[in-house]
């Protein structure tokens, strides 16, 4: 009997000790902080949050959510969350509070971002509530943006880029021999061109090629040559004209005088070669005449008499 008492005091030992450790787990679960202030937050929407969800201060629990009551009116609905935080736990007066979840599996919790005034809000009092983004919402969005883009954009792309293909791949196929065939005639058409280049350079050919190579170095040298003789050439002409250039300009006063003198010379001369030209042609005329009697009667050069005129006898 003594046995079975010990039994039974060991099993309800148990039983207690697990129902304590199941209370402070579910109270860790819950978020439950002891004593507590209340403060309140409005949202337009609370998708994801419950009674219940844990409210963090910078990501550090501090509280959670004690009821959501809607509030209607005729600008729309809005729910005012209440919100139990540790007690003494201070909040400045710009803080916000913001709906906000970790990702697609992880809970929605109520993190207030801390503010940086120096006064605090007093118990009971409402906390700036900002609407967190909706990660669902958004992943709608952008499904529906990318089945838009599917739609009316990536499969009209597919079908004509298909299109071309097709076009392409007709076209490919009653070219492609015909190109093919063309290649292979230009290929022969190599073939021939290589052997008689082949031909061309035979051991005869070849050394009328390297003596031509050997004429050209040596015409090149030549003009080598040539250009190195230019280039002395050049010096010469080079000294030359400095040496006239010096000469002209150290007798640059004869050298005026004389070009006046030649043009007074020419300037007489001028003047004269009328007269000039008049007794040159009375001489010419005077010399035709001389001339024309000779012709008509050479006696003239022996100092003879000129010969009788003939006419026509009249009756």
């Amino acid at each position: 009997m003594k046995r079975d008492n010990i039994n039974y005091l060991a099993v309800g030992t148990f039983v207690l000790a697990t129902l304590i450790i199941l209370l402070v787990v579910l109270y860790k679960i819950t978020g439950r902080v002891g004593d507590s202030n209340p403060y309140h937050v409005y949202y337009d929407n609370i998708t994801g949050l419950t009674d219940g969800s844990r409210v963090t201060y910078e990501g550090y629990q501090v509280g959670f959510v004690g009821g959501v009551e809607p509030e209607q009116s005729e600008s729309g609905t809005r729910y005012r969350v209440e919100m139990r935080i540790k007690q003494g736990w201070q909040i400045p007066l710009d803080s916000v509070a913001r709906i906000y979840s970790a990702g697609l599996l992880a809970e929605t919790v109520i993190n207030i971002e801390e503010g940086s005034s120096k006064e605090y809000l007093p118990p009971d009092a409402e906390v700036i509530g900002l609407q967190g983004g909706d990660m669902f919402a958004a992943l709608g969005t952008v499904a529906e943006d990318i089945g838009s883009l599917t739609r009316d954009s990536l499969r009209p792309l597919l079908d004509n880029v298909n299109q071309q293909v097709t076009g392409l791949g007709g076209e490919l196929g009653t070219r492609v021999p015909r190109i093919l065939g063309d290649l292979e005639s230009m290929v022969q058409k190599l073939d021939k061109s290589a052997q008689g280049l082949s031909n061309m350079l035979d051991d005869r050919h070849t050394k009328r090629i390297s003596n031509i190579i050997v004429d050209v170095e040596a015409t090149a040298r030549n003009f080598n040559d040539l250009s190195s003789s230019l280039q002395g050439t050049q010096t010469q002409l080079d000294s030359l004209l400095r040496e006239a250039q010096g000469l002209v300009g150290d007798n640059q006063d004869d050298v005026r005088a004389s070009v006046v003198s030649l043009r007074n010379a020419l300037d007489s001369v001028s003047r004269e070669v009328d007269g000039i030209l008049f007794e040159l042609e009375g001489a010419s005329r005077n010399m035709n005449e001389f001339s024309r009697e000779l012709r008509s009667n050479p006696g003239l050069l022996l100092n003879g008499s000129p010969a009788a005129e003939k006419g026509v006898r009249s009756d």
